[in-house]
């Protein structure tokens, strides 16, 4: 599976093609001094499977219910022990290209945080929810010249070495613990920006977020430590990475990767690769629209991955003929011709609220290349 993943993303890099939005977020963190190759946005998605595959892919989540006896009639409840199957799909994704990186296929049990790599020949950038918090992990990344982006956990713990409130220092918070009562509840409204040394030596910036639409706090950890950036911009990165719920909403509904109903192990991975492939000959579609809507002229217009993603592709049985019977050369040719299709798979305007909220790429790009960032960023939540 990663061959694949590795070939696309290779062909990719090799034609030099990249979409609009993702060149600009790259560009606009490099422009405040952020020295990174890509950014890379980790999670895993989980389907269910046939409960009698339960002892190779066993699952976490919410558990099926219970089969139907033999007469159709339902089984008491606690009478059978309802099996529960699942597959992970742990991805690593890309803003940058619009595209995975790498792909493996585990059980609904594997710990999300054993799938991160730590490459040696590249420097990343990655934003991480809070089901990959590892200090150790965190640490590598660190010592290879990576940054990281990442929502901690309320029980989070570690020295407070510095503290400000509202840009003033305060003194009564060092020597605190992070975890303390006192570091979530005093005046949770208000900007707070914490040093911390965790328990390996790790020293990272915390940020305590207030949300106005949740109405509680988190907390954001880091270990960009550049001083251009601002605690409201390094709140901003963190939601990047919902970029990769996107996608897998993409492959979802575009390529219909929802669940797979068999007892064979080898069609579940057939099935799975298939709807990889699919997907990457659908991405390549995508930055010929892309790369369309560039040429124009239209720097801030781009192609909607989801829309041809899910678009039925009349055209999809000479595409696929031309691909494998004709090489690169006649690929390269057919992609081309996907330029007139622009207009039909363009980006919609999005709404005021998602970009006040800076729900969207390009709102967060747009706050970092014009210094936009307070009013945008106090509409949807406060960095204390």
């Amino acid at each position: 599976m990663g061959s694949w993943v590795s070939y696309i993303y290779s062909f990719v890099n090799s034609i030099s093609a990249s979409p609009t939005r993702g060149k600009n977020l790259l560009n606009a963190l490099r422009n405040k001094g952020l020295d990174i190759d890509d950014i890379v946005c980790i999670d895993g998605s989980y389907w269910h499977v046939k409960g009698e595959l339960e002892h190779i892919f066993p699952g976490s989540r919410a558990h099926v219910k219970a089969d139907n006896s033999a007469d159709g009639s339902p089984v008491p409840f606690g009478s059978k022990k309802s099996q529960n199957a699942q597959i992970g799909i742990q991805t690593v994704y890309s803003p940058v290209s619009n595209f995975v990186k790498e792909v493996t296929i585990t059980s609904g049990t594997a710990n999300e945080k054993d799938y991160v790599s730590i490459p040696e020949n590249e420097r990343l950038l990655y934003t991480l929810d809070a089901g990959y918090v590892k200090y150790s992990m965190l640490k590598e990344m660190d010592d290879k010249g990576h940054y990281f982006m990442i929502r901690g956990k309320r029980n989070m713990d570690g020295e407070i070495i510095d503290c400000h409130l509202n840009g003033v220092k305060e003194q009564s918070f060092i020597g605190l613990r992070l975890k303390d009562r006192l570091v979530g509840s005093y005046m949770k409204m208000d900007d707070m920006t914490l040093t911390v040394r965790l328990n390996n030596g790790l020293t990272v910036r915390v940020l305590r977020v207030w949300s106005r639409s949740k109405s509680d706090i988190s907390f954001l950890i880091t270990n960009i430590k550049n001083t251009t950036f601002t605690a409201r911009e390094l709140a901003a990165i963190q939601k990047i990475r919902w970029q990769v719920e996107l996608f897998f909403k993409a492959l979802k509904s575009g390529v219909n990767l929802r669940g797979i109903k068999t007892k064979i192990v080898d069609i579940i991975y057939s099935l799975i690769y298939v709807s990889f492939i699919v997907a990457m000959l659908k991405y390549l579609i995508f930055l010929a629209v892309d790369t369309g809507l560039q040429k124009g002229g239209k720097t801030m217009q781009s192609a909607s991955f989801y829309k041809i993603f899910v678009s039925s592709m009349t055209y999809w049985t000479s595409y696929i003929k031309s691909l494998f019977s004709k090489g690169i050369t006649k690929l390269q040719e057919l992609l081309k011709s996907f330029l007139k299709l622009t207009h039909l798979y363009k980006m919609s305007p999005q709404s005021r609220k998602k970009q006040e909220n800076l729900n969207t790429a390009d709102s967060v790009i747009k706050m970092w290349e014009e210094g936009a960032y307070a009013s945008a960023f106090d509409a949807q939540f406060t960095v204390c």
